[in-house]
């Protein structure tokens, strides 16, 4: 092991699931054995489903959920370190509907529910035929674990793959990733020159 990182070496870890029990899920996890602040790297595609298969997502997060749609594919690919992660999200998926749910999950709001298949984008590729690209970030919560962290890290991509509100959630996610970079940056600094003053010592 000591070895391996000296070398600058990678742990690689490929994973089959499935999605819920039935949708095939691939992810691969790189990583480097040498990481000060425990970085790695990750990617993965998720094949054809129905949409309301995401109702566990989207459910709790905005009570919207998925009444009708099909999803073609999903893949996605990012990096993280033990407080963010960050990446993107292909979402490919059509004739998508949605309602609003209140707390209890059976009272539906009709209303709501009407602002939903207004808001939401109904497909991707759009009608323009352009493909959109969502941004995934999420910071992790200390107490809980990998798995988590990973799982939420998708959510963001997933839902902001089909509601345009995501704008606003991007760039304030955006402005706590540049923060974590800064602070990431800084530590690599700060232990590059400790790092440097231990040699000259045990030179002297």
């Amino acid at each position: 092991m000591k070895d391996s990182i000296r070398t600058g070496k990678s742990l690689i870890v490929n994973l089959q699931a499935d999605f819920m029990k039935k949708t095939p899920l691939t992810l691969n996890f790189v990583f480097p054995l040498d990481s000060r602040v425990d970085t790695f790297f990750y990617a993965g595609h998720l094949s054809s489903a129905k949409m309301n298969e995401f109702n566990q997502a989207s459910l709790p997060a905005l009570g919207l959920k998925f009444e009708k749609g099909s999803l073609k594919e999903i893949s996605f690919d990012g990096s993280a370190n033990a407080t963010i992660s960050r990446g993107k999200m292909i979402m490919l998926y059509s004739d998508l509907e949605a309602e609003f749910v209140k707390k209890n999950e059976k009272d539906k709001n009709k209303f709501m529910s009407w602002a939903a298949n207004t808001i939401t984008f109904s497909s991707n590729p759009g009608k323009n035929n352009k493909l959109r690209t969502a941004s995934m970030n999420f910071e992790r919560v200390p107490y809980k674990g990998f798995g988590n962290f990973v799982w939420k890290t998708l959510q963001t991509g997933i839902m902001r793959s089909v509601m345009p509100s995501s704008k606003a959630q991007k760039s304030d996610s955006g402005s706590k990733v540049k923060k974590q970079k800064s602070a990431t940056q800084q530590e690599d600094k700060k232990q590059t020159k400790k790092d440097k003053r231990k040699k000259k010592k045990s030179k002297s």
